[in-house]
């Protein structure tokens, strides 16, 4: 068998950054404040947990009724120097708000103070009420986005208070409901409330779940009962603690969402496609009997490899499958090494393992992870780079080490710095008994999209599968580092799901081609959107690389060749080089699998052949061509003409003027149509001056530097790349 021909090497034995957590109306709530003594002070609860580096502002400027604070009045912001988790009581003291002895208020809020996102608010001005705008420093109306009662509270004019139930017990919104009512705040007028001593019962916001409800909204749901999310539902809670004796069943499509730690005092399963979402890098998980479920899916036979990570702190590959044959990879060497049942498995790097000896071919099998606790908190892997400039060096095999899916694209993005922008996520297209396990057994993702490595199967989509291992290419001697703001609740049903969807927010124009024969198939990826240029960007394409293969389909960015290709967004015409190569003689057809966009659906796609010169409309039909043996990257070009609705531009959308021996022409504000060309001439038509190819800058202001004339009036003839030509007449200047 063959991995990856374009590393070159054998199979041994066998031939950190802080975060800032957004939070929303309710996640902290004031349980105290002083108004007097040397120092301002408050105190406040976390109803959310919060990564290290979160910030809130506090201020008493006051909110008006137009949507804008008052001015000149303090705020002070609040950094956490560590994790918090929920629960958590914060003492703060002001430096720059000085809360007034007559009433004030304090809100809570992050962002600007321009377009601010509230997360608290008390006041406690008059009798018990918000007023309805900040008249003075002492008034304020109820800041936007948040209920009196629910996560605001107006409270009785008093200097020093204190919210002063006995307990806090209950849900979260019971908790707030509490705070949040007149009636359980006390305090003085003259004496400071003592910030030193802790609230009484501050840390009994549990629940003991055993058939009914739902333990979602407690600091810590207690498990007292077996607990299956098929029936039970999904829950999200601060701690988890599961009691002896009794089983959580996490399924297929099932999510629990945990934001600090587990105690795990009975058994806690997690099958295929279920997700253990874990927020607070810290948490701890603690306990034994974690089982994490997956399912190998669409193997042939048992000698077809796959790549694992594990979710598992401790787990030896013996748990992914009896199989005969076990792998792990050497970044140093970029060689495969045997490996054992017994090997331990190191968390966040892949290994490449056969199918299991019991199992029926084709078909699936379950691995099961049961060594150690859930992985949680921030993972480093030491990448192995050589810095030798040899493109098709430095790869390493590394996987998801969390019982949760990860979002490709933030992994890559967070990232960028140390690895190239492309993943490569191995499957099956030919029977390892052939011997002719080949590259385009390599489904790729990057920003631009996803290839699939089958014809007919499906193509990654952005979300990494817990268990799975994937490679990528090392630009820097550092570490690849896995964070649980990777982590994603779902999308963890398979290793692989298609096709791929357009993230919100981010437009694009895709096609994908496939190139196949009787024995062979490759799929490429053509992009166009916003960020990616014409020129090789690591981001957006993806290098397919050539080695001893069947057959290798791409397209070219200057002398090199690509999987995927990430393009500008279109805005004229398109031609892009495709080449292929052949170790056989035969038929091959190529066909669109699929597009997706705004105008790509409604544009030609044309497939040119050069050799043939046949102009072939690919949404007719796919083109069935004969090849030789040989490398041929001149043949194709794949025709773009974009049925882009061209607006008419009027003379008076661009403005063109003369600054000393310059013309100087603004850019347009219309989407994507720019200036091509300027040609200046004199009113006797000398030639003044011109400059061309300007589309490439695109937005920039163009200054064209020409001769001196004495004429009056110059003519500026400008071109755009809609094809309109403008000419306008400006005074020549001197």
């Amino acid at each position: 068998m063959r991995f990856l021909p374009f590393l070159l090497f054998a199979l041994i034995g066998a031939c950190k950054v802080f975060s800032q957590t957004t939070l929303s109306a309710g996640d902290i709530a004031i349980l105290q404040y002083n108004a007097d003594g040397a120092t301002e002070t408050i105190k406040f609860i976390a109803l959310t947990s919060m990564e290290n580096g979160t910030s809130i502002n506090f201020t008493d400027n006051g909110w008006r009724s137009n949507n804008t604070f008052r001015s000149n009045e303090g705020i002070d912001t609040w950094t956490a120097t560590g994790n918090i988790s929920c629960g958590d009581i914060i003492t703060f003291t002001f430096t720059n708000v000085a809360l007034g002895v007559n009433g004030d208020q304090i809100l809570a809020y992050q962002g600007s103070a321009a377009t601010p996102t509230f997360i608290f608010a008390i006041n406690n001005e008059g009798s018990a009420v918000w007023q309805s705008t900040a008249s003075n420093a002492r008034t304020s109306a109820l800041p936007t986005g948040l209920t009196n009662g629910t996560n605001a509270i107006a409270i009785t004019e008093i200097d020093n208070a204190m919210y002063d139930s006995s307990t806090l017990t209950g849900t979260r919104s019971a908790i707030l409901s509490a705070i949040c009512t007149n009636a359980n705040w006390g305090g003085s007028n003259t004496v400071v409330q003592d910030f030193t001593s802790t609230f009484t019962s501050e840390i009994t916001w549990t629940t003991s779940w055993n058939g009914t409800g739902n333990p979602s909204d407690y600091f810590t749901g207690v498990i007292d009962g077996d607990y299956d999310t098929s029936t039970d539902g999904n829950f999200s809670v601060c701690e988890c603690q599961i009691n002896a004796s009794r089983t959580v069943t996490v399924n297929s499509g099932g999510t629990i969402t945990i934001e600090n730690g587990i105690v795990n005092n009975g058994d806690l399963i997690i099958n295929s496609g279920g997700s253990l979402v874990q927020e607070t890098s810290d948490g701890l998980n603690t306990g034994a009997n974690y089982t994490v479920e997956r399912i190998s899916t669409s193997q042939q036979e048992e000698g077809d490899y796959t790549f694992w990570s594990t979710p598992l702190s401790s787990s030896t590959l013996a748990e992914v499958a009896n199989a005969q044959l076990y792998f792990s990879f050497n970044a140093t060497t970029q060689n495969f090494v045997s490996a054992t049942s017994a090997t331990s498995m190191s968390v966040g790097t892949g290994y490449a393992i056969i199918g299991d000896t019991g199992a029926s071919y084709p078909g699936t099998y379950t691995a099961s992870f049961t060594g150690g606790v859930p992985n949680n908190g921030n993972i480093d892997v030491t990448l192995g780079f050589s810095n030798d400039a040899d493109d098709t060096n430095d790869w390493n095999l590394i996987g998801n080490p969390y019982a949760s899916a990860i979002d490709a694209d933030t992994f890559l993005n967070d990232n960028s710095s140390t690895i190239g922008g492309t993943i490569y996520f191995w499957t099956h297209n030919t029977e390892d008994s052939a011997g002719n396990n080949t590259q385009d057994d390599y489904a790729m993702y990057n920003t631009t999209g996803g290839t699939a490595a089958v014809s007919g199967g499906v193509t990654p989509d952005g979300n990494i599968a817990s268990g799975q291992g994937f490679f990528a290419q090392a630009i820097a001697s550092s570490n690849v580092s896995f964070t649980n703001s990777m982590r994603i609740s779902g999308n963890n049903n398979s290793f692989f799901r298609g096709p791929t969807p357009v993230k919100p927010g981010l437009k694009k124009d895709n096609i994908w081609l496939n190139l196949s024969s009787e024995s062979t198939f490759n799929q490429i990826l053509i992009g166009f959107l916003k960020g990616a240029t014409n020129g090789p960007d690591s981001k957006y394409d993806g290098k397919r690389f050539v080695g001893n293969l069947s057959a290798n389909f791409y397209s070219l960015i200057k002398e090199g060749v690509y999987g995927i290709q990430g393009k500008p967004p279109i805005r004229k015409e398109e031609t892009i080089s495709l080449g292929y190569d052949s170790s056989f003689a035969g038929s091959f057809t190529i066909s669109i699998d699929h597009i997706i966009g705004d105008n790509l659906p409604n544009s030609e796609i044309i497939l040119f052949d050069k050799d043939e010169n046949i102009h072939h409309n690919l949404k007719d039909g796919s083109y069935t061509f004969y090849s030789n043996i040989g490398t041929f990257k001149e043949r194709f070009e794949l025709l773009i003409n974009s049925k882009i609705k061209k607006p008419k531009i009027k003379t008076t959308d661009v403005t063109a003027y003369k600054n000393g021996s310059d013309i100087i022409i603004s850019p347009l504000s219309i989407p994507n149509i720019y200036v091509k060309s300027v040609t200046v001439h004199d009113l006797y038509s000398v030639y003044l001056g011109s400059k061309n190819h300007l589309d490439v800058i695109e937005s920039e202001t163009h200054s064209i530097s020409i001769k001196r004339s004495n004429s009056p009036l110059l003519l500026v003839e400008i071109q755009l790349t809609n094809g309109q030509i403008l000419k306008k007449k400006i005074l020549n200047l001197y």
